[in-house]
Formats: C-alpha cells, structure tokens, sequence
C-alpha cells in the first residue's frame, strides 16, 4: 500500500501516541507506547541512513527545511495534540493495533516498505518516500517531546539488526 499521509497525536488518558495512517485505499490506527515509539524512531533513523546512503551523501540525516517545505505542498499531514480527556478524535470505528514491531526494506534511494505490526504478528505494509519518512521522524520527535517522554533522537549508527529488515522473500 502506498502511504499517502498520516496524523500523529499524543493521548494523555492512555500516555501513548496514537499513529494514524492514510493508504491509497485505507487507513489504520497504531498505539505507539514509549517503547514503541522509541523502536519506531530507531527504525526510521536506520531507513534515512540507507537512503542517504544510497544516493552517496551520509552528511545531511536530518530532515531540512526544503524538505518539509515540498512534503508540506505536496502531502496532507494534520498534527493534533490530543491532550483533553474527552477528545472525541480519539473514537475510532476499530480498535488501533499496538504496535510491536517494525520492520523495513529500503527499495532504492527515494522509496521504503515499512511494515508495521502488532504482538499478534498482525498488521500492515505500505510503501514510503523519503520525504514522508523525514516528516514522520520529526512528527514523532515532536510529539514525543509534548509528552514528555525524554527520549533520545539521536543519530543512529550504520549498523543493522538483519531482524528488522523483510526477508528477502517478501515484496
């Protein structure tokens, strides 16, 4: 599934995230708990790494402001804080997955496959640009940061758990 936009909001009642996410036909809803959210961002990290990599330049990991300026025109991304105990933007027809897992597969320099998956193994697949993955990790940071979480955002290593990856078989 092609990702065309998500939305990113904190829950204060249940002090998680919840990630919602818009594909070409559908959309899902995701709990991100602390550790979640800091697995999530850690994967993403490693996806911008390979993708800068590919393209030859590991000097710029970071999101920069001509990047979310095009992601801004192009791309319909609502960010919400949810802070009050009777947000009804929380009412959701189906229960959000809680997310557990992420794996990925970096296609080439521009696009991703990032799957995102709940305990029960769970969950769905969509394809990402750059520019979307970038919006994503600075949305997350942000949010992350209006809860209070004190998580470290900081730039990952080029090293790689092949468990995080698809394996090879998966298209």
């Amino acid at each position: 599934m092609l990702l065309k936009s998500f939305s990113l909001g904190y829950a204060l009642e249940e002090d998680r995230l919840l990630l919602s996410v818009n594909a070409a036909q559908s959309s899902h809803d995701y709990w991100l708990t602390r550790r979640g959210a800091a697995m999530l961002a850690e994967v993403l990290q490693k996806m911008i790494s390979k993708q800068y990599a590919l393209l030859g330049s590991t000097a710029n990991m970071h999101c920069t402001t001509h990047e979310l300026a095009e992601f801004g025109q192009s791309t319909a991304l609502e960010k919400f804080p949810l802070t009050a105990s009777g947000d009804t933007r929380l009412v959701k027809a189906t229960l959000p997955l809680l997310l557990s897992k992420v794996r990925y597969q970096v296609i080439d320099a521009q696009i991703t496959r990032i799957a995102l998956i709940d305990k029960s193994e769970q969950g769905f697949t969509y394809q990402v640009s750059r520019e979307l993955l970038h919006a994503l990790l600075n949305l997350l940071q942000s949010q992350c940061n209006q809860a209070s979480w004190q998580l470290n955002f900081s730039k990952s290593s080029n090293s790689v758990n092949p468990n995080d990856r698809f394996p090879s078989a998966i298209h």
